[in-house]
């Protein structure tokens, strides 16, 4: 990259500015939400057995209720359909393990 000055000389820049993350690894952001899903699952097996059998259906229409708005937000707004990365579903799991009751 280059600027030009007034007198038409060229300043080269050295420095490339870029984004987070800035260690490399084969890790996507896919791949790391569902690392955290299922590191989450021996919590919500947890409050499943403390707070009765009726929390795993809590568990799975809230996460599903996530899911389907994401999916239908995106669809309306004509973006790209970003469901598969895992972020709605560990929102609102993660959101629902946190409120026991």
């Amino acid at each position: 990259m280059s600027a030009t000055v007034e007198n038409k000389t060229e300043i080269k820049h050295y420095y490339k500015l870029v984004s987070s993350p800035h260690l490399r690894s084969g890790i996507t952001t896919e791949k790391a939400m569902w690392i955290v899903v299922l590191s989450l699952l021996p919590c919500a097996i947890s409050g499943i057995i403390f707070f009765g059998f009726n929390q795993l259906p809590l568990l799975l229409t809230t996460s599903l209720t996530a899911i389907i708005s994401e999916y239908l937000i995106q669809f309306l707004r004509k973006k790209e359909i970003t469901i598969k990365d895992g972020s709605a579903f560990f929102d609102w799991f993660a959101f629902r393990i946190n409120s026991a009751t």
